[in-house]
């Protein structure tokens, strides 16, 4: 294909050239996902699928640990949850995301459930819902033994995944995402 020739999309293959370019170099300066500028990630809705773990705590009871969302894409509780780097295994990134959200070591025990949001408003989300532990109390959230009223929508379903457990068995010993 030559620099003036298009693509189906109509970007010159020069064009696509140089955005192949620019998102190398995204990932060669340390910005790809999970740090990926939230603008290009925007960009890239529909274009291709990005794994998330959403984190599942259960207290003695088996009610839920949620946190509290209050931003421009939605407020209300939610899975403590966050993008995967295309590096991490998933225990790595659930415990990236443990620190992060809840401030403690997340260990995880297993995926109970595999969600994707068509209608997601930033991104191309498939989440993963892992079931684990944490080594001590959360620094935020609280535990519900139901899905509150103002629960994020779109996890309203882990609620019943939680309760299905399929009990898939994650290896915790890979170090490749999958």
């Amino acid at each position: 294909m030559t620099g003036s020739a298009t693509s189906g999309d109509g970007l010159s293959s020069a064009e696509i050239a140089t955005l192949a370019g620019q998102l190398r170099r995204l990932v060669g300066d340390g910005l790809g996902v999970p740090n990926l500028p939230f603008v290009v990630l925007e960009a890239l809705r529909g274009l291709t699928s990005v794994p998330v773990v959403e984190l599942c705590v259960l207290d003695d009871d088996g009610a839920v640990l949620l946190i509290w969302r209050d931003d421009v894409h939605w407020r209300g509780w939610h899975f403590p949850g966050g993008f995967m780097a295309p590096w991490e295994s998933i225990a790595q990134a659930c415990a990236r995301v443990g620190q992060r959200e809840l401030g403690a070591v997340f260990t995880l025990q297993g995926v109970v459930g595999v969600e994707g949001w068509a209608d997601h408003p930033y991104a191309s989300p498939v989440s993963l819902l892992c079931r684990g532990v944490l080594d001590r109390p959360p620094a935020e959230g609280r535990f519900f033994p139901s899905p509150p009223e103002d629960l994020i929508k779109e996890q309203r379903t882990y609620f019943a995944s939680i309760r299905a457990d399929r009990g898939i068995v994650v290896d915790r010993a890979r170090t490749s995402p999958l």
